[in-house]
């Protein structure tokens, strides 16, 4: 009650105040800082003596986000800045985000043999190695501070991997990688990785060669009408067992891209086969896959001919082809040079009509040199 009695009191004083002209009308400027982006000021007049001005001042950030893809695994993965620190889980994508901008790149799995500035940065320790292709370390991943992870689902540790980074709040793109079934499936990746990265350009560029190739390789074959031969495709020593390349892989496509016929292509995914298994299907063209350089491609061939292999029709004419180190990187990771395993395999299963790339020459061993 004494409250109100003395706010009566106040206002009768200003009012007879005002009316003899002894006291000063205030203007009372109020800040207030809200979250808009918007300054403004507003003026209210109350009275013709009275003036409240009220300065509004707003700053609100909306972290809207630059990029959104959804990525192999059908996640939506949403990205407020383009990516400057990178982790690449396989080689595949490293070489995919180094054909992009390789300055990105902050760490990477081994092996690590191309592109040549990436092998020289990892030297120097500009690029920190994360493990290796098979056993990527969380650890030293979080440690490196990346924005962006880009890992594979054909790998199982990738996907185990990246549950403990998102747990983190690290953000990690799956690309198909090991598990691409086609050519197309490849293109896909890179441009999903082209997408997170801003670099859809590049990417675009790279395509148009790709299908260069392609188209020049099937014109060539349409022109000579000729025949397609049937080819297995092996990884790596007798001592591996019987590994090949059936239908549902991007080798498989690849195969076909070159002219030729995937012998193993009723088989799904990588598949292990019994040689009678293989010598049913007789291939008139052999392709075996060797990490390692040139000597151990000539050791890998002599070992497999004294194994039933030597029987089939490829090793009986000397159509066979062990492909090492840079040639065997090229087919064995679906990445951007799949343009250059294309006419690998263009030159193998026709000799006299496709020459391979030059820095491949030395890496293509064959029983009968075409």
């Amino acid at each position: 009650m004494r409250t109100w009695l003395i706010a009566i009191i106040v206002v009768v004083a200003l009012v007879a105040g005002i009316a003899l002209g002894t006291i000063a009308i205030p203007t009372r400027t109020v800040t207030t800082t809200s979250t808009v982006k918007l300054v403004e000021t507003r003026t209210v007049t109350e009275t013709s003596m009275l003036t409240v001005t009220t300065a509004v001042t707003t700053t609100e950030t909306l972290h809207k986000p630059i990029v959104v893809v959804v990525d192999a695994r059908g996640s939506t993965l949403k990205l407020e800045s383009t990516p400057k620190r990178v982790v690449a889980l396989t080689p595949a994508i490293a070489e995919i985000v180094c054909m992009l901008d390789c300055s990105k790149l902050v760490g990477i799995v081994t092996p690590v043999t191309y592109p040549p500035e990436l092998v020289e940065a990892v030297k120097e320790g500009r690029v920190e190695v994360v493990g290796s292709y098979w056993s990527p370390d969380a650890e030293k991943i979080l440690a490196l501070k990346p924005d962006l992870v880009i890992a594979d689902l054909g790998v199982p540790k990738d996907i185990i991997v990246a549950g403990m980074l998102e747990q983190h709040g690290v953000k990690v793109l799956f690309v198909k990688g090991g598990k691409a079934a086609t050519i197309d499936d490849v293109i896909r990746d890179v441009m999903l990785v082209a997408s997170a990265l801003n670099e859809t350009s590049k990417a675009q560029e790279w395509k148009e060669r790709l299908d260069s190739v392609v188209g020049m390789i099937a014109e060539k074959l349409e022109k000579t009408n000729v025949t397609k031969p049937s080819t297995l495709v092996v990884l790596g020593p007798p001592s591996w067992g019987l590994w090949v390349a059936g239908g549902g892989t991007f080798i498989d496509s690849l195969l076909e891209a070159a002219g030729g016929v995937n012998v193993a292509g009723k088989y799904h995914g990588w598949v292990q086969l019994s040689y009678e298994d293989v010598l049913k299907l007789n291939p008139s063209k052999v392709v075996i896959t060797v990490m390692g350089g040139r000597e151990e491609g000539l050791k890998c061939l002599e070992a497999w001919r004294k194994t039933p292999l030597n029987n089939t029709e490829a090793f009986r004419r000397g159509t066979v082809c062990v492909v090492t180190g840079p040639a065997d990187d090229a087919i064995a990771r679906p990445g951007p040079r799949i343009i250059d395993a294309i006419q690998i395999l263009a030159y193998i299963l026709h000799p006299d009509m496709f020459n391979p790339p030059t820095d491949y020459i030395g890496h293509i061993v064959c029983l009968k040199q075409p």
